[in-house]
């Protein structure tokens, strides 16, 4: 083999291996958490539990829900697949439990309802909207704190 050959040949199979590297590394990343095994070989489940007071609902209860309720609403918009979306779940549980009688809280699944994703305009997860009087008042992206989930509703009930 000449040198051009050589050179081509090494390069094309570099940049298969590091293609390939990223293929993984990225499967690896989206694979559910739930699907992934432990090091004894079993699988382990890291369902996220919800509070009671937490509940998920879809796009045909969303406006007797939401839009028409008599208090505030903290919708929170979520993919089970999301990591930081499970990280923020048990921590909504825990303000909601606060806020209970001042506040209801919802979880909408972005992949399941697609329509409502899009119609308030989520491009990143997790998404937590506050709605009062059908409109939204408060929104924050990403993974919060529960100081900055406490923050954002105690906002939301002193807006008029």
């Amino acid at each position: 083999m000449n040198a051009f050959v050589e050179h081509a040949l090494y390069a094309t199979v570099r940049n298969l291996f590091r293609l390939f590297t990223a293929v993984v590394l990225v499967s690896l990343t989206l694979m559910p958490l739930e699907s992934r095994s432990d090091a004894r070989g079993t699988s382990s489940s890291t369902t996220t539990k919800v509070a009671e007071s937490v509940h998920d609902i879809s796009e045909s209860d969303f406006t007797s829900l939401v839009l028409n309720s008599s208090k505030p609403v903290l919708v929170d918009f979520y993919a089970g697949w999301c990591y930081p979306c499970k990280k923020l779940a048990p921590l909504v549980s825990d303000v909601s439990r606060e806020y209970k009688d001042r506040v209801s809280f919802y979880r909408v699944d972005v992949d399941k309802n697609s329509t409502l994703a899009s119609r308030y305009q989520i491009e990143g997860i997790p998404a937590l909207k506050v709605f009062k009087n059908g409109k939204i008042v408060e929104e924050s992206l990403g993974l919060q704190s529960s100081k900055q989930i406490s923050s954002l509703l105690n906002h939301a009930l002193s807006a008029r």
